[in-house]
């Protein structure tokens, strides 16, 4: 029996090293030292029933022996099927993702902005009146001009209005002559202006990443397993 536990030991701490060496030390440590801790009480066991002393003659002792060795044998094995049994496990274990809470994504909502543009709108209401000089006339529809158009930033159909008003201004200027009055009513009316309102999708700013963890299947039914 001391033969069989200094062997154990022998072949534990070498076994050890090995897998140390190779990185699956973790899953043999625990058996080794199992076995020869087993081999040391066993032997711990004969030495204090004085077997070690036997002759041979007595058949008991030598019985008691025998049956020590096969307890010996059965735990070696048991131990080396558990650990077989741990390794495959280990080794052919499934790792997968589990969602526990899926991803929420964040939700918009829709709210009125001002762009900093304006929108110049034109009536038909006539800016002169008949027998009104006719510079005095151009110089009223120069007004309406820069009270709606001048000095601002104008959205585009606002732009398209306030350029027509000041070529109808460029030409009435190209047509005046001194003494001229208006002899009737027409041409570009009252200007108008307000400010552009756009609308825009604002954050709710409640987006909420999915939440996972990491499970891992035994043997294809121990531990958190996929359906087949």
């Amino acid at each position: 029996m001391r033969f069989t536990y200094w062997a154990l030991v022998v072949l534990g701490a070498t076994g050890i090293a090995v897998l140390w060496m190779q990185g699956y030390w973790f899953y043999y440590i625990g058996p080794v030292l199992t076995i020869a801790i087993t081999s040391l009480v066993i032997d711990l066991v004969i030495r204090s029933a004085g077997i070690r002393n036997a002759t041979g003659a007595d058949g008991s002792n030598k019985q008691r022996t025998k049956r020590l060795s096969r307890e010996v044998a059965w735990t070696m094995g048991a131990v080396t099927a558990v650990q077989i049994v741990v390794v495959v496990a280990v080794e052919t274990a499934e790792v997968h993702t589990v969602t526990d809470r899926p991803e929420s994504p964040e939700t918009f909502t829709s709210e009125q902005h001002l762009t900093g543009k304006y929108i110049v709108r034109e009536d038909d209401n006539p800016v002169c009146w008949v027998g009104q000089s006719y510079n005095d006339c151009i110089n009223a529809h120069v007004d309406q001009y820069n009270y709606a158009c001048a000095d601002i930033e104008l959205a585009f159909l606002g732009s398209v209005t306030c350029n027509s008003y000041l070529r109808t201004i460029d030409e009435m200027k190209a047509e005046d002559r001194p003494g001229w009055v208006v002899s009737s009513l027409g041409g570009p009316g009252h200007l108008s202006r307000r400010a552009e309102v756009s609308s825009r999708k604002v954050g709710n700013d409640d987006y909420e990443p999915a939440v996972t963890h990491t499970a891992v299947c035994y043997l294809g039914f121990i531990g958190e397993c996929l359906p087949r």
